[in-house]
């Protein structure tokens, strides 16, 4: 099963889950041939689907968030560590084997040493992972299967509560997923920097994950996904050996002490057969230290592959790529994006003052491709705090999702000098919901509506027109960016 080739004319949650649909059924389909022990690949080829089937799963999760509930998310989450640590392991042995050649016969009885370690955990991490296949995948699937296959949609009856098209969240999200990968990137200064280099392709398999269900919809996009493999290859190297040479250094401690014992039994009156000689030829260390060593080399080419193609400005025209393809898709002509108007006002109309207020705090991140807010709400029962998306200068729909308290303290201070603070009163008005903003810093009140397409016409409201002064829809100034401070 593939997802359809009309994903970006569907609602979004439709679409998501039809994309889990077509990795769950690879998944299940790879997880049969696991039972033929003639079929070489079928062990690397789950991995792969499991590993694709958790991220679709975590790109889309606001829309799959009433499909799979916490123990469900938790149990997949676990299949993919126990994929990922299998694969981890593989790629390692193959590097490793492939290092026998260049050692020296002083540094082959190292490297023998720790393919030999490295096999065994291979190995129980193999049995691991096909032991929950066998007992756990098939409950799991069927469970996935009934969650992601059916799900009600209430008919809506207000007009500016439009649904949401799969064509207005993947343009919204590929332009902030591309936005992301920029940030990771610039965090990568040198080829010792595993920990950033891992983040980075963490966020480059997201966005390429994004891109694949509608390559065969979007021009450009088949060049993008191929430009992200390249950087997501690059990037693992740089992860992948800055993580074993930390291991090899545990292992050259644990080697070290393991020689020296083996020196003193050499040395211990009445040994049989022992000599210091035959440690020594035995001693791991040295290869240990050559196989660390490879690894800083490793290490250092990865960093000249990507520092001329993705460091310093250089990947500018592929992250202008990736904007003009989010702009595309927001802009398919399926999505109808919610338009909003906005008016300045002389003061808080009485009709409006005597309905419910509320209290508001907004924050705006530092960015320029993406604009993203964070606003605490407080409530009487606890408090919660979101967190809206949005690239910038776009008219696509924002993506909102609830931010947990600990982030969100983490993260408010870097909104300082970007904030604003508002009374906002709630107005419904013919189907559509007037907002009345009174700005608590200053002499301010506006008043905004959404209404689902620019061919829509708006009536404004008896009570609202003699507050009115003008109309400034679409002025710079008077956006929630350029008012916080």
């Amino acid at each position: 099963m593939s997802p359809p080739d009309y994903l970006l004319d569907l609602p979004a949650d439709e679409a998501a889950r039809l994309i889990a649909l077509a990795l769950l059924e690879r998944s299940a389909v790879v997880a049969r041939r696991l039972a033929e022990p003639t079929d070489a690949m079928a062990l690397h080829d789950f991995r792969v689907a499991v590993r694709r089937l958790q991220y679709g799963v975590k790109v889309f999760r606001t829309e799959l968030a009433g499909a799979l509930p916490r123990r469900l998310r938790r149990r997949l989450r676990r299949l993919a560590r126990l994929t990922e640590n299998s694969r981890d392991l593989e790629v390692r042995l193959a590097w490793e084997r492939a290092q026998r050649p260049a050692l020296s016969e002083r540094e082959q009885p190292g490297l023998g040493w720790h393919l030999e370690r490295s096999e065994e955990q291979r190995s129980r991490a193999d049995r691991r992972l096909r032991r929950f296949v066998t007992r756990r995948f098939e409950k799991l699937e069927r469970r996935l299967l009934r969650r992601l296959q059916a799900y009600r949609r209430s008919i809506e009856r207000d007009p500016s509560r439009h649904r949401l098209e799969a064509a207005a969240v993947l343009g919204a999200r590929i332009r902030r997923f591309g936005g992301n990968l920029e940030t990771r990137l610039a965090t990568v200064r040198n080829s010792s920097d595993a920990l950033p280099a891992h983040q980075a392709r963490l966020a480059a398999t997201r966005l390429r994950y994004l891109l694949e269900p509608i390559r065969d919809e979007v021009r450009g996009t088949e060049a993008l996904i191929g430009k992200l493999r390249e950087l997501e290859d690059v990037l693992a190297v740089i992860h992948e050996s800055g993580t074993l040479r930390a291991e090899l250094g545990r292992e050259l401690r644990r080697a070290g002490r393991e020689h020296g014992r083996r020196l003193q039994t050499a040395a211990w009156p009445g040994a049989a057969g022992a000599s210091e000689a035959d440690s020594e030829a035995g001693d791991p260390r040295p290869g240990l230290l050559a196989l660390m060593r490879r690894l800083e080399e490793r290490e250092a080419a990865a960093f000249v592959r990507l520092r001329p193609d993705w460091l310093s400005g250089a990947a500018i025209e592929f992250f202008d790529a990736v904007t003009a393809v989010g702009k595309t898709v927001a802009h398919h002509p399926a999505c109808v994006a919610e338009i909003e108007r906005r008016f300045l006002l002389r003061g808080v109309p009485a009709t409006a003052a005597a309905f419910a207020v509320l209290e508001l705090e907004q924050g705006w991140l530092p960015g320029t491709r993406v604009v993203e807010r964070i606003r605490p709400l407080h409530r009487a029962d606890f408090p919660t705090t979101y967190r809206t998306a949005k690239p910038a200068a776009a008219e696509a729909a924002p993506e909102h999702a609830e931010l947990d308290q600990a982030l969100f303290e983490e993260m408010w201070p870097l909104t300082a000098g970007r904030r604003i603070a508002k009374r906002r009163h709630v107005v419904s008005d013919y189907g559509l919901q007037w907002g009345i903003d009174q700005y608590l810093d200053r002499d301010l009140v506006l008043a905004d509506v959404g209404i689902p397409g620019r061919d829509v016409s708006v009536v404004l409201p008896e009570w609202l027109q003699p507050y009115i002064i003008r109309e400034v829809t679409g002025e710079g100034s008077y956006i929630g960016r350029a008012l916080a401070r």
